[in-house]
């Protein structure tokens, strides 16, 4: 059936003014019904856990035992000279920016490390920002550096 854009405006102006209650009811007695809403749990499929937010400044848990471990025995045998957690912030491009874990002045050679400290797992992204930052950057030493579980070992993965 079709209708004249006349009488199509003068059902909807009616329809607007109507209240909602007078529409569900002329639903009711037409026998029309609303079509239920698929439940969220068939719909949707089960999201991955987030990875937790960083807090500028603050140490995780890995990243004090690595100064514990690693960088403070280092400073008292001389062998540094400095350590400074997130020190430096580099922009590799248009709003990305990488901020290496700990820069680090060696005292032997005098060349500023920066090093990366990651746990069990390191996420893509995490890894391509290392690269590009190494590749951007020779001027420094970059140190990728990984302890799997927290009492094992640490393992250097990269030494750019």
């Amino acid at each position: 059936m079709r209708i004249s854009e006349e009488r199509y405006r003068e059902l909807m102006t009616k329809r607007a003014n109507e209240p909602k209650q007078a529409r569900e009811a002329a639903n009711v007695t037409t026998g029309a019904t609303k079509a239920p809403k698929p439940s969220n749990r068939t719909t949707q499929a089960k999201k991955a856990r987030p990875r937790p937010q960083h807090t500028p400044g603050r140490m995780n848990k890995t990243e004090d035992r690595y100064l514990q471990d690693v960088i403070e025995p280092r400073l008292k045998t001389g062998e540094y000279r400095s350590a400074k957690f997130e020190a430096v912030k580099l922009r590799l491009a248009d709003r990305t920016f990488y901020t290496p874990d700990f820069q680090v002045v060696n005292d032997a050679t005098g060349e500023i490390e920066l090093h990366e400290v990651k746990g069990g797992w390191i996420e893509d992204d995490a890894m391509v920002k290392f690269k590009t930052a190494a590749a951007m950057f020779p001027e420094y030493r970059w140190k990728l550096v990984q302890q799997k579980k927290t009492t094992g070992p640490w393992e250097t993965l990269r030494d750019i």
